[in-house]
């Protein structure tokens, strides 16, 4: 719970932005493997109810294991994740008036056909924190759970979920 009341603006646009990490679990296998990004979040205070009021970008996300070193992936050897981007939905706000936040993330990438596909799909959640009236006010804290196949098994069935938790700063 919060330790005070939310102070938002009623106009203007705010970056905010700050580490990512979350921990990696398998069905049908088993293990645990950890992330972590760059992640920058913008909201646009004068419509709370615009398709357009928060937007996100988490960059540079990548797999690791409980030892430090890279998880493999099935690209060069490569850990690095795609970047998660989030879903602007069509008349679902995005951001309350009690600086609530939630939505849809997904990743893409392109399969075997050169098709861009969705990968990884899934939601977050989180609220707006201190007074972001001023220029260096704020913070934004949340968790993001996304779900995907695990392309390293193609047709295995095998499935992985990521949580992540973020705290954003103005």
């Amino acid at each position: 719970s919060r330790n005070g009341p939310v102070t938002l603006p009623t106009s203007g646009q705010a970056t905010f932005s700050g580490p990512y990490a979350g921990i990696r679990i398998f069905d049908k296998v088993s293990g645990l493997e950890f992330t972590r990004g760059d992640m920058t979040m913008d909201i646009d205070f004068e419509d709370f109810n615009a398709n357009d009021a928060v937007k996100g970008r988490i960059r540079n996300r990548i797999a690791f294991n409980a030892d430090g070193t890279l998880a493999a992936t099935p690209t060069n050897g490569e850990a690095l994740l795609p970047d998660l981007a989030w879903v602007i939905q069509e008349g679902a706000p995005s951001l309350t008036e009690d600086g609530e936040l939630s939505g849809n993330v997904f990743t893409t990438r392109i399969n075997d056909s050169g098709e861009v596909v969705t990968y990884e799909d899934g939601t977050y959640v989180g609220i707006v924190a201190g007074d972001t009236t001023d220029d260096d006010g704020g913070e934004i804290v949340g968790i993001i759970v996304l779900e995907s196949d695990d392309i390293r098994f193609p047709d295995s069935g095998i499935r992985v979920q990521e949580t992540g938790g973020f705290i954003l700063d103005r």
